[in-house]
């Protein structure tokens, strides 16, 4: 570890350690699906191996990395929370400090230290460290996974790959997107020596300019961005199929083994209890992503040169006033840009379409009050039918923010936009229940990609997510209530 990583991880992790210290004073027992994940682990630690509950949606992957603390000490709720704590206090900083040398490798050491501290805050991430839930570990080990491909170890990667899928399986679209970025890199090496290495390539950095991977900001103003690239890209990479499957191999391994697990498990990608967890369409999870994307980062994003570059590239609309000095009169210009209104149109009739025949309410978010999720829905969404309709707008604007800050962040290629977008959309509209623990992976991929020049952002981001993680703790501990048909059992609010 660096050591200007200590002091920052070590109070991180001490004011971590805290905090878990009380909600285990406060709730001593498993909560919610802590009851099913808790006493799992506990059979494992016994031994028990083929003790398995069936309502466990997800492999044994956080099982069995609790396993080696029964031969320290009796696996009591208390000890197996305390790993979570580890992972988000300690190794999340790490690896985030460290995919930050490489993504940014200009930015001050100190910089970069307080951004890792700031991912590791993010609060659907850090309020995890309380209790035990598979989103730790299986973000931690996705970071783990894009820091070894960073790293140009594709063997290292992949095994962190297929390891997270213990956790969660829809972690195999990230091996995906570890496929395509490896792609992109193994195209860039090629151009290289066909251009007789006068293409440039900068050691250590995660992109860098090429003819054939162009950058995202140079490119996204044409009208054939989206159909031009992709086909830049295949054109690129037929004649060299062969080395491009060799040089993923190991990525395909892992798609082949969850292949296989699929196979197995009567071709699902559920484990045990189907019925709660059936794959469906839900289109408008997008939106739900891309609007608190932008929420959650507003310290970072929201400036009055973001709202003008909106207003440029989505509207653009101008009158422009005759010079005061001009002796002859004339009257204002009318700049109307039709087909950039067009574009705008179009999109939002796209969104008004989905909202329209889209739009899905899982049956256990309108009936379980103990989610953030079925306060805002039932204030929002679900107050008024039009006001689905009335969002269209909103979403849009939050799309196009979310991915014109990795475009002004300059860190990022085409091709990544579309394998990180493609790996985030896949997470999500398979599932019907909008949960925003499924957020939390493509919001870290994506934060870690942004480029953020001003330390008060930075220090406003830490203010927001501490307040956002005292708040949340608060209410989980100290505002319990009960169900009428369950006297004595004390419900919690939670993300």
């Amino acid at each position: 570890m660096d050591h200007i990583l200590v002091p920052r991880v070590s109070a991180l992790l001490a004011g971590t350690a805290i905090v878990s210290t009380y909600i285990n004073y406060v709730v001593p027992e498993p909560y919610l699906d802590e009851a099913f994940h808790i006493p799992q682990a506990q059979a494992y630690c016994r031994n028990a191996f083929r003790t398995w509950d069936p309502k466990l949606t997800t492999p044994a992957g956080l099982y069995l990395t609790t396993y080696p603390l029964s031969y320290l000490a009796k696996c009591s709720p208390a000890l197996l929370r305390s790993v979570n704590a580890w992972g988000v206090a300690v190794l999340t900083p790490v690896f985030i400090y460290n995919i930050l040398g490489y993504i940014h490798p200009y930015r001050r050491r100190s910089e970069r230290v307080h951004e890792a501290i700031n991912v590791a805050l993010f609060p659907l991430l850090w309020f995890f460290s309380g209790l035990f839930y598979t989103d730790v570990y299986s973000t931690v080990w996705v970071l783990w996974s894009y820091l070894a491909w960073l790293r140009k170890s594709v063997g290292c990667s992949s095994i962190t790959a297929w390891w997270a899928l213990w956790f969660r399986q829809t972690n195999v679209l990230w091996t995906g997107f570890f496929i395509a970025l490896e792609v992109g890199r193994r195209l860039k090496d090629l151009h290289n020596k066909l251009v007789g290495g006068e293409g440039k390539v900068v050691a250590g950095k995660a992109v860098s300019p090429l003819s054939v991977l162009p950058r995202f900001a140079r490119l996204t103003h044409r009208p054939d961005f989206f159909f031009r690239t992709p086909m830049t890209h295949l054109v690129s990479a037929i004649p060299n199929v062969p080395t491009l499957v060799s040089s993923t191999l190991p990525y395909l391994a892992v798609i082949i083994s969850f292949v296989v697990f699929i196979i197995w498990n009567d071709f699902s990608i559920v484990l045990g209890d189907k019925s709660a967890h059936q794959p469906t369409l839900h289109l408008p999870q997008i939106f739900y992503f891309t609007l608190f994307t932008t929420i959650t980062s507003l310290p970072l994003l929201l400036s009055p040169n973001l709202l003008y570059r909106f207003y440029d590239q989505n509207i653009g609309v101008y009158i422009t006033a005759p010079p005061l000095s001009s002796r002859i009169p004339q009257s204002p210009k009318l700049a109307i840009p039709y087909t950039k209104l067009l574009r705008t149109a179009t999109l939002l009739t796209v969104i008004l379409a989905v909202i329209w025949r889209n739009t899905y309410f899982h049956p256990y978010l309108l009936a379980d009050n103990r989610h953030y999720v079925f306060y805002i829905f039932r204030r929002t969404l679900l107050a008024h039918p039009l006001i689905r309709y009335l969002a269209a707008p909103v979403y849009f604007a939050s799309t196009w923010t979310v991915l014109d800050t990795l475009k002004t962040s300059r860190s990022v290629n085409v091709l990544w936009v579309y394998a990180w977008s493609m790996a985030v959309i896949g997470t999500l509209v398979t599932a019907g229940l909008v949960e925003f623990r499924y957020f939390v992976l493509g919001w870290v991929i994506w934060r870690v990609n942004v480029r953020v020049e001003s330390a008060w952002r930075r220090w406003a981001e830490t203010l927001v997510f501490v307040f956002v993680n005292l708040a949340t703790v608060y209410v989980f501990t100290q505002w319990g209530f009960e169900w009428k048909h369950e006297r004595g059992v004390v419900q919690r609010f939670m993300w």
